[in-house]
Formats: C-alpha cells, structure tokens, sequence
C-alpha cells in the first residue's frame, strides 16, 4: 500500500489538498 504524503503548511490550498488526499484514501479504504 502507498502512502499518501501531502506537504501540510496551513494555507488554504494545503487543507484541500489534504482533505482530497483523505477522501481518496477512504474510498481505496486504507486510512
């Protein structure tokens, strides 16, 4: 199984990018 690493800095592109990363780790259901 990869990992899902998202570079998390605050910003409002970071939290998205970080909430499509887990959206797509539960829909492969590895989070």
């Amino acid at each position: 199984m990869e990992k899902i690493l998202v570079a998390f800095d605050g910003s409002e592109e970071s939290k998205r990018a970080l909430a499509d990363a887990i959206k797509l780790a539960k829909a492969f259901d590895c989070f």
